[in-house]
């Protein structure tokens, strides 16, 4: 498989945006931040269109002085076949949109911010939904609400986020409960807009759809790939660990989802 550093040369030109939207994997090798270093300036903005919590440490490390962008995405897209993506053009709503911040939220100079700014402004220009945040973590938070409860929940049963909600009494209250892990954790963290209100507001839009959904990480194990469990729970549970948040359900699940992601590893080995 080639990385990016041999996929892409150099830029003739200074690129002003490097947009990461790739599946989050820290400690792989080679590491992100190797990969792109060829693509790297200093008034290059690098962006980090990645799901899940605490992922922007690499980024921030390796490019100290670059605008960092953290980014949270919001695009209902399913891919139908090989190189055939369905974006959900037919369903646009304002759930298709861009949410930007720094990295770090405060404390960082003014080009940072207007950094965000101009890369908001260029996705409104095509036709995209962007809006800046001074602090983008809250929101990282309120998505991981349903990436950290509903994504493993599915890929460990196997079931589309109805037929799970519907396969048992306990399904619901286990759904819920797990959210409320999320919550506590968050709250530690001085996030208070992360709070139940917010977490049954989630849970409730899940409950009035009846067409099932499958969260890539479903997805991600049904066709053997690998799956983002470090970024999307490991990391909850780190941070609930230092910060004295008991959360087993979260842990539970943390460590199914890394005995499914080693077994689908073993598998993979098996058939080479």
């Amino acid at each position: 498989m080639s990385t990016i550093s041999e996929a892409i040369p150099p830029p003739a030109e200074p690129y002003d945006f490097i947009l990461i939207s790739t599946k989050s994997f820290p400690g792989s090798t080679p590491s992100l931040a190797s990969q792109i270093t060829p693509l790297i300036t200093p008034n290059t903005t690098i962006a980090l269109l990645q799901n899940g919590i605490a992922i922007e440490s690499e980024i921030a490390t390796a490019f100290p002085n670059n605008p960092l962008l953290s980014c949270v995405v919001y695009i209902p897209a399913t891919q139908l076949q090989p190189g055939v993506i369905d974006c959900g053009a037919s369903q646009k709503t304002n759930q298709c949109s861009l949410e930007i911040g720094t990295f770090p939220s405060s404390g960082v100079p003014v080009g940072h911010k207007r950094a965000a700014e101009d890369l908001a402004s260029l996705m409104q220009k095509g036709g995209g939904d962007a809006t800046v945040y001074h602090d983008i973590q809250p929101l990282r938070w309120s998505k991981l609400l349903v990436n950290a409860t509903f994504n493993p929940i599915t890929a460990l049963t196997r079931l589309n986020t109805v037929e799970f909600l519907q396969s048992s009494p306990g399904a619901i209250p286990l759904m819920r409960s797990t959210m409320l892990e999320i919550v506590k954790v968050a709250q530690a963290l001085g996030i208070d807009s992360m709070n139940e209100e917010l977490a049954e507001k989630h849970l409730q839009g899940y409950l009035k759809q009846t067409v099932g959904k499958e969260p890539s990480m479903l997805v991600d194990v049904k066709n053997g790939r690998d799956f983002e469990i470090e970024v999307i729970v490991g990391n909850v549970v780190r941070i609930a660990a230092e910060n004295g948040v008991e959360v087993p359900l979260l842990g539970a699940l943390y460590i199914l989802g890394k005995g499914l992601l080693e077994g689908n590893r073993k598998q993979r080995r098996e058939c080479i």
